[in-house]
């Protein structure tokens, strides 16, 4: 039973020290810094839209270039319109 907490310990340890978990905490609390320094600016219901496209957007993105997904139609409509509504959201009228 020792054995087994010992390697669940040095499993924690990988996943803690791997770069990519690093730096997905660091964009995590980069993202939730810029998104409350916003709120100074925006209005929550203009900011939470386009924080949560932002995302969406930029997840379809990086995985299409890192990841190697595939891109279909559906999905570059999807983003296009995502981006479309948060025009509608900051457009005046």
């Amino acid at each position: 039973m020792g054995s087994r907490t010992a390697q669940e310990l040095a499993s924690v340890k990988v996943i803690v020290t791997d770069p990519y978990f690093l730096g997905a905490i660091f964009f995590y609390g980069l993202s939730f810094i810029v998104y409350y320094l916003s709120l100074a600016h925006i209005d929550l219901s203009k900011a939470y839209p386009l924080f949560s496209t932002t995302v969406i957007v930029a997840l379809f993105l990086i995985s299409t270039a890192f990841l190697g997904e595939t891109i279909s139609v559906a999905k570059i409509i999807g983003a296009l319109l995502c981006v479309a509504g948060i025009v509608l959201i900051f457009t005046k009228g």
